[in-house]
C-alpha cells in the first residue's frame, strides 16, 4: 500500500558522457542557470521533497556544483559501462524509505511543466508516465511500494522492461507539454530548447 503521508522523492540519472552533444550537458547555460539546475527546480516546484541525483561522468564537477541545490549525490563509478536503468537504481537505494511517490528522470529534460508532474503524481498508478501527441516522455512516477521488486530486478529492457515484466499497474498521463519529451541529447536539441523557453517567456 502506498504511504499517503510520506514524502515524494525524485532520482535525476546524470551519469552520462554527453558525447551525442559534444559538451557536457548538465552544466550546458539555460535559463538564467544551468540545464541540471533547471530540472532540478522543475521537480522540486511540483513537490519533490527529497531528490537524489546519480552522477558519473565529470562526477566530483558536478557534485560541487549542486552543493547548494540541496540535493542527495550518488556517484557511479560504473558510468562508462552500464545504463540509465542502473543509475536511477543507486539513487533509488539512496532515497529515504518513507517516500509515498518517487520520480524519475535524466537530467537533460529542462523544460518540464510543473503541471505535468503534479498531473503523475495525481494518477491513481503504480507507474506513471506522460504522454504528449503519442510521445511518451520524463518525468515517469512510481508507487513507492514497487521499489523494492524494481530493485531487484536483474532482467533486460531497462526500466519500461522491468515494468512490464513485473507487471506494475501503468497509466499513461495524457498532457499538453512538449517539453516533457525534448531530451537535449544533441546541439539541434539544445537550439530546440532553447527557442521554445524564448517562446514560453514571450507570452508570458
Amino acid at each position: 500500500m502506498k504511504n499517503e503521508a510520506g514524502p515524494i522523492g525524485a532520482v535525476v540519472a546524470a551519469a552520462g558522457r554527453s558525447s551525442r552533444m559534444g559538451e557536457y550537458k548538465p552544466l550546458l547555460p539555460f535559463d538564467g542557470s544551468t540545464v541540471i539546475r533547471r530540472c532540478i527546480a522543475n521537480l522540486r516546484s511540483a513537490g519533490a521533497e527529497e531528490i537524489v541525483v546519480v552522477t558519473g561522468y565529470r562526477g566530483d564537477e558536478l557534485a560541487a556544483h549542486l552543493a547548494e541545490c540541496g540535493v542527495v549525490t550518488v556517484h557511479n563509478p560504473r558510468y562508462a559501462e552500464t545504463e540509465m536503468f542502473d543509475s536511477l537504481c543507486l539513487g533509488l537505494r539512496a532515497l529515504r524509505r518513507d517516500c509515498r511517490t518517487i520520480l524519475l528522470t535524466p537530467g537533460d529534460v529542462p523544460l518540464v511543466a510543473p503541471e505535468t508532474v503534479k498531473a503523475l503524481l495525481e494518477a491513481e498508478a503504480g507507474f506513471a508516465c506522460p504522454v504528449c501527441a503519442g510521445w511518451r516522455g520524463h518525468p515517469v512516477a512510481l508507487d513507492a511500494a514497487y521499489r523494492g521488486a524494481l530493485l531487484a530486478y536483474g532482467g533486460e529492457g531497462g526500466l519500461r522492461g522491468a515494468v512490464a515484466a513485473l507487471g506494475i499497474p501503468t497509466v499513461l498521463v495524457e498532457v499538453k507539454d512538449a517539453g516533457m519529451h525534448l531530451d537535449l541529447d544533441t546541439p539541434a536539441d539544445y537550439r530546440t530548447a532553447l527557442s521554445l523557453l524564448a517562446q514560453q517567456r514571450d507570452t508570458e
